[in-house]
């Protein structure tokens, strides 16, 4: 009688106990994502109002556009948040590491470089992104290069980071109702399913 009191209860708590650490968790993720949204307005403040690029590429053209100087973005604006990150994360991930990681994420290769967490390419694609200013049709610029702060046009709107398995904003819906977190440009954060990150990722790109 006893045992079958205990499975009982445990039927009960397990359940329970597996959603208090999903919430953790997620809690953890939203935490990440503000301070990361500091790290890119202190980033912003002290390079000339630029948001550093998803990338880092050697051949790019500096003539064409403002470049990363450190790595991919999360490595760029490391040093604001204090930490030093590497270009890769290896699966038995130190301290630091774990610290800008999304805590829901799953580590399969001993090179990911995401962390969890991708950032909108869209945004620094020059030639065919509505949401900044003045943007020339004519320019053809990847996510290689930077774009300020201030050519965003709608920042409350417009995504900077998402939960993601990659380097850039393709959200992987980790984490309650099959939703993930972004944070904005703007700094807020929220959750979203993939359908309406995918709505909000598109209206970077001009019709």
């Amino acid at each position: 009688m006893v045992m079958i009191i205990v499975g009982m209860l445990a039927a009960l708590v397990l359940p329970l106990l597996g959603r208090m650490r999903a919430k953790s968790r997620e809690a953890v993720c939203v935490s990440n994502l503000r301070q990361m949204g500091a790290a890119f307005r202190l980033y912003a403040a002290d390079n000339r109002g630029f948001l550093p690029a998803v990338t880092k590429n050697g051949n790019a053209d500096p003539a064409k556009g403002s470049l990363n100087t450190l790595g991919h973005w999360q490595v760029e604006i490391s040093p604001y948040f204090g930490r030093e990150l590497k270009q890769n994360i290896q699966a038995t991930a130190n301290d630091n590491d774990r610290q800008a990681q999304c805590p829901a994420f799953e580590i399969t290769s001993t090179s990911v470089v995401s962390r969890g967490y991708g950032m909108n390419d869209l945004l620094t694609m020059r030639g065919s992104v509505q949401a900044l200013k003045n943007s020339s049709s004519s320019s053809n610029y990847s996510y290689h290069f930077r774009v300020r702060v201030n050519e965003v046009v709608e920042p409350a709107r417009t995504l900077l980071v998402v939960d993601s398995d990659g380097i850039t904003a393709s959200l992987a819906p980790r984490h309650s109702a099959d939703k993930g977190n972004c944070l904005f440009v703007d700094g807020h954060v929220a959750a979203h399913t993939l359908a309406e990150a995918t709505e909000l990722k598109s209206l970077a790109v001009g019709r």
